[in-house]
């Protein structure tokens, strides 16, 4: 019994990294997006006939790339569930 909580002490150590470095390279992500999304908001404020297609298609990207990274934004209810399954274990 003491192996195998040793064991499962060590693999919530290792999760709780992970956790962290996931959050942070996320942020380095939305932080990254904001950059673009800065420079190209002068361009937000011409109308849509006079960009170009490399700046309509980046704008693209870049509502795309929002959009994935906000689908993988981490969910308190989320969370909760893999507390409880880790409880449950």
């Amino acid at each position: 019994a003491s192996v195998l909580l040793q064991e499962q002490l060590v693999t919530n150590r290792l999760l709780q990294e992970e956790k962290v470095s996931r959050e942070a390279l996320l942020g380095r992500q939305f932080d990254l997006i904001a950059c673009f999304e800065q420079t190209t908001k002068r361009s937000r404020n011409l109308s849509k006939s006079k960009l170009s297609d490399g700046q309509l298609n980046t704008l693209d990207r870049i509502a795309t790339a929002r959009a994935a990274i906000s689908d993988m934004a981490p969910n308190q209810d989320e969370d909760i569930s893999v507390q409880e399954l880790l409880a449950e274990g």
